[in-house]
């Protein structure tokens, strides 16, 4: 919720124009962080052997890589001018990729507790890259410092992040590298990077698109729509999607157990997105009204679309986790490949018809997404897609009635848009808690024997 705030002070102060800029330096960014790691720390989790040689390892292959892609960056950052069409694009590149040097020593700390299922320090590390970007953007911002203000912001965030890793973990890298388990991990890494580079290409290729087709004010409010709908999904997920890769990557051996324990799972998670992502759907329009200025005010078609796209592909990363932690990494690279054949011609066509088809067919890419993890899921655990409806049956009556009473309420209420937004969404989520009352207790009973 803080993070959902500070974001929103942030853009009441910025224009759509200088927030699509930060948002541009932040897609490079986060599309170096694949090179950057190059799978490595998801290896070092499943690693069960010569630990603190393999976080080496890790360490200083990160470092490497860190420092080379800072060095290209700065070199051909300006190539993206031409681009994205603005100048200012390749200045704000190089600045924000100083965020991977910093980063890079922090890295391997966070696989050492999704390894050790540390989640109280993994919960505080996400905590503070969240929250401190936020409260030093604002005040920049506030005094004049444009789109250097987020950036600026999530640099000294993750200066932050690395001293409390490096604070509360008594790992610390030592002057050597063992060649032959340098060499297993860069084998097993390697997989996990075209997995990472496809994910990529799945969940940032639309931005991309956004910025080249339609500048840098309309990826601003394209982004920031995105941004407000992961944070909502991501205080639903985040509890959850770090607790179903570990703790199904030990029932590898017990397929019984393994299968109880992924559809209960599933069945949690669609619990909280379903649900959301039909919510926002249904009033977007109206947080838009009630929230934005007459600039963003576009905001709320990608809103809705783009909520709707998020509960789904909340489902899809919960398949994706469960074909990873029972070691089918090559299963979900061709997933992701042959997802990537139909996702790229059909968004390009889409951003050449306008914004609302393109987000209409981005939304259709996912349900399709969603089909294809579900039929592959289905197969490797031999589940039939009956037992999987009858333990979504509640969820999708949830949705149903939520839905029609949200439509009625719209029709109903004429008070100003934010009263009626209360109001829609305070009787949605209470139909959403009654829906659950039946199983909180056995709900709140799986996590906490997950996590003790």
């Amino acid at each position: 919720m803080a993070y959902f705030l500070i974001l929103l002070i942030t853009v009441w102060i910025l224009s759509p124009e200088e927030f699509g800029i930060a948002s541009v330096a932040v897609l490079v960014f986060n599309f170096s962080l694949i090179f950057r790691d190059l799978g490595l720390s998801k290896a070092l989790i499943q690693i069960d052997t010569n630990i603190e040689e393999a976080t080496n390892v890790v360490f200083y292959i990160n470092l490497m890589l860190g420092i080379v892609i800072y060095i290209f960056w700065f070199i051909f950052a300006d190539y993206l001018n031409i681009v994205f069409r603005d100048v200012r694009i390749g200045n704000a590149v190089r600045i924000q990729v100083i965020q991977i040097l910093i980063g890079t020593i922090g890295y391997v700390y966070i696989a050492l507790y999704q390894r050790d299922l540390d989640f109280r320090s993994l919960f505080w590390s996400n905590m503070i890259l969240s929250i401190i970007p936020g409260f030093i953007s604002i005040p920049l911002a506030l005094l004049g410092l444009s789109y250097w203000s987020i950036i600026l912001g999530n640099l000294i965030g993750s200066f932050i992040q690395v001293v409390f890793l490096v604070k509360t973990n008594s790992w610390r890298p030592k002057l050597s590298i063992n060649r032959k388990i340098a060499s297993i991990i860069l084998t097993q890494g390697m997989l996990m990077t075209g997995e990472s580079l496809f994910t990529w290409l799945i969940n940032y290729f639309d931005n991309l698109l956004v910025g080249i087709f339609f500048g840098s004010a309309s990826i601003g409010i394209y982004n920031l729509g995105k941004s407000l709908s992961a944070t909502i999904f991501s205080v639903l997920n985040s509890p959850l999607l770090p607790i179903i890769y570990s703790s199904l990557s030990r029932l590898q051996k017990d397929i019984k157990q393994f299968i109880d324990s992924y559809l209960k799972f599933l069945s949690i998670i669609c619990s909280l997105t379903l649900p959301a992502g039909v919510g926002l759907f249904l009033v977007g329009d109206l947080i838009a009204i009630s929230f934005f200025s007459t600039n963003w005010i576009s905001i709320g078609v990608v809103l809705s679309l783009y909520g709707m796209k998020s509960g789904l592909q909340s489902i899809f990363n919960t398949n994706a986790s469960t074909m990873r932690s029972i070691g089918r990494v090559k299963l979900n690279l061709k997933i992701n490949f042959i997802s990537l054949l139909y996702t790229i011609p059909f968004l390009i066509l889409g951003a050449m018809e306008g914004m609302e088809v393109f987000l209409l067919i981005n939304l259709l890419i996912s349900t399709l997404n969603l089909i294809l993890s579900f039929t592959c899921v289905m197969k490797i655990l031999e589940l039939q897609i009956f037992k999987i409806m009858r333990k979504m049956k509640n969820q999708f009556i949830t949705i149903a009635v939520m839905s029609i009473i949200i439509r009625f309420l719209r029709e109903i209420i004429t008070a100003v848009p934010i009263i009626e937004l209360f109001l829609v969404v305070s009787a949605g989520t209470l139909i959403v808690l009654f829906s659950l009352i039946p199983n909180r207790t056995k709900v709140f009973n799986l996590i906490n024997e997950f996590i003790y």
